[in-house]
């Protein structure tokens, strides 16, 4: 969670007080950008999980019909990378071992 999320679209009231929902994840407030952006910051999961994001007005339904796809995962983490030099010219293949890898 804490990743702010860009939002664009058309029509968005300043003086509006405009929430961003993610399913089962939670709902965060949205930061009026412009009358077609707006951002919010993603609420935290306890797991790597597929939400649907819409957004609505407060006290009000969806402002949208449609629900947009944002993926939470893991956290990577590198544990070792090899080899530690390569050609200035590129080409070297690397190998990097961890966890969290899509």
């Amino acid at each position: 969670g804490g990743l702010p999320l860009i939002i664009s679209g058309e029509n968005f009231f300043h003086e509006s007080v405009i929430w961003c929902d993610f399913g089962p994840a939670g709902s965060t407030q949205a930061r009026w950008l412009s009358t077609n952006k707006i951002t919010c910051l993603t609420p935290s999961v306890t797991f790597p999980t597929d939400v649907l994001v819409s957004l609505r007005y407060e006290g009000s339904e969806k402002i949208t019909d449609v629900n947009y796809p944002f993926m939470y995962y893991r956290d990577i983490s590198i544990t070792s990378a090899s080899p530690m030099r390569g050609f200035v010219t590129g080409g070297t293949i690397v190998e990097i071992n961890g966890s969290g890898f899509i």
